[in-house]
């Protein structure tokens, strides 16, 4: 510890133990809290989660061609123990790249990972692995390397050798330029709320939402999703939410009224609790490099569009069919029609768009 600031912090838990919560927690702490309350400066986060998938995903695709696992007999820790060395020193050189911008292109990004593991390990006296094997097991490891048959999306930073093999891409994934973008340049806004034509409301950072508000606010949080059917925010809420900050927050952060459903409001609390914290300075919100079409839409669209994915626009809802089941209303069926007419299109593709909007009746 250095002027009561802890240099490095050492999380270890089982799998699926709350980890990536607690390190997203810590990320969204206001930096003077953090500091007073867990002794913890401004810090960079690694995860040694990918180099652990990549260890098994390597010992998978080795037994399969009938060669000896180097890294796990199975779901047991390690054939060597020593290996858990191995996974800080490559966190060591990850932070050093990370810290200096090292980046770098290989012709191979499995290669570069290959040898990436077996110096790491001559660091804790484990003799080379990967490089002993012969060339050709070697080499089609690294075409499944370069060439994935899923796509991957990890709640955790990575570091860019590592994302060049998990994605087989020589640029990072969006994720990781999502998440540098707002490290770099975190969003915040000393004025949250403005009034008469542009004055500060002066909501000062504060909630200022009272017990029985937050009371309120914990009941719909545990009421069973089954008992939200049909129910408005206010059955729940009355002015002792409605004239706090808070509301004030969230409404214009969600466009929320008080007429909305209150099971929506609870499955919002669910999905945003971890930025309750940043919504009175705006810090809650992060943003992607171009638009959000452009940076997560559009690579989305041409990945299921080249796994066969048929997408069809300018679609019109015109119905929406019920049934009750006991006292539940399920939507079976949605009617839609096209709408509209590619005046781009080909003659052919015109013709068949405009027939398409003639149609004796909805399409179901």
């Amino acid at each position: 510890m250095e002027n009561n600031v802890f240099k490095v912090v050492l999380l270890q838990a089982l799998p699926a133990s709350g980890k990536s919560e607690v390190r997203n927690f810590m990320a969204n702490i206001e930096p003077e809290r953090l500091k007073k309350e867990f002794h913890i400066g401004e810090n960079l986060q690694l995860d040694d989660f990918p180099y652990v998938h990549m260890m098994r995903r390597i010992d998978n695709e080795l037994e399969a061609m009938g060669q000896a696992r180097l890294f796990y007999p199975g779901e047991e820790p390690f054939i060597d123990g020593r290996d858990w060395g191995t996974l800080c020193c490559l966190l060591n050189e990850d932070y050093h790249d990370l810290l200096n911008r090292n980046v770098q292109k290989p012709d191979s990004c499995a290669q570069l990972l290959f040898d990436r593991y077996d110096r790491a390990g001559q660091i804790v006296g484990i003799a080379p692995r990967l490089g002993k094997l012969p060339e050709e097991i070697r080499k089609k490891l690294a075409e499944k390397g370069e060439r994935p048959h899923r796509l991957v999306m990890s709640a955790t930073p990575i570091p860019r050798t590592l994302s060049l093999i998990l994605y087989g891409d020589l640029d990072v994934s969006v994720l990781d330029e999502y998440y540098w973008l707002n490290k770099e340049d975190p969003n915040y806004s000393l004025c949250r709320a403005t009034v008469n034509r542009g004055q500060d409301a002066h909501t000062d950072g504060k909630f200022d939402i009272s017990d029985k508000g937050a009371m309120e606010i914990m009941k719909l949080f545990f009421t069973p999703n089954e008992d939200l059917q049909d129910k408005r925010i206010t059955d729940f809420f009355d002015d002792e939410v409605f004239n706090s900050n808070f509301w004030l927050y969230w409404r214009t952060m969600f466009a929320f009224e008080n007429w909305h459903s209150a099971l929506e409001m609870k499955l919002y609390f669910q999905r945003f609790i971890h930025h309750i914290s940043g919504l009175p300075d705006f810090s809650a919100l992060k943003f992607t490099r171009y638009n959000q079409y452009e940076s997560l839409i559009l690579p989305m669209k041409k990945y299921l569009e080249d796994a066969g994915v048929d997408f069809q626009f300018n679609t019109e809802v015109t119905n929406v069919i019920f049934e009750f089941e006991g006292n539940k209303k399920i939507a079976k069926t949605i009617g839609t029609k096209v709408c509209f007419v590619d005046s781009y299109a080909s003659p052919d593709r015109k013709g068949a768009i405009e027939n398409q909007n003639k149609p004796s009746g909805n399409i179901y």
